[in-house]
């Protein structure tokens, strides 16, 4: 498990730099200059591509050990609903979101995988 956490952050700061540095270059091969306007939302993407990915992986883990902390994302989601409602109708305003809310999720994991690790070292 550790090994997979350290993949996920050296993908995700990879990512990361290559999206907000060479961002031009891969839009221009993969998609033309006609894309342009994306490339100030690139970082954002990353961002969120990145926490998603570690969200699913720790629901995955939670879920396997059959642990109620897989539905800390399904009750988060109302909170998420509400606010999605609220948020003015801008497209950076929605990226904004989905990273506060994608953060706060995964924060909560953290906290229950390491409160639940160092419960099980300490019976051990």
């Amino acid at each position: 498990l550790f090994i997979a956490i350290v993949l996920l952050i050296i993908i995700a700061l990879s990512s990361y730099f290559a999206y907000t540095r060479f961002a031009s270059i891969l839009i221009n091969v993969f998609f033309g200059s006609s894309f342009d306007s994306v490339m100030q939302y690139l970082g954002h993407a990353s961002i969120f591509g990145s926490l998603y990915a570690a969200i699913t992986f720790f629901n995955n883990y939670f879920l396997s050990k059959k642990n109620l902390a897989s539905l800390i994302l399904p009750f988060g989601l109302p909170i998420y609903i509400s606010f999605l409602i609220t948020v003015p109708r801008h497209l950076i305003n929605i990226m904004e979101l989905n990273i506060f809310f994608s953060v706060s999720i995964m924060s909560v994991y953290l906290l229950v995988f390491l409160s639940t690790s160092v419960l099980s070292a300490s019976k051990k």
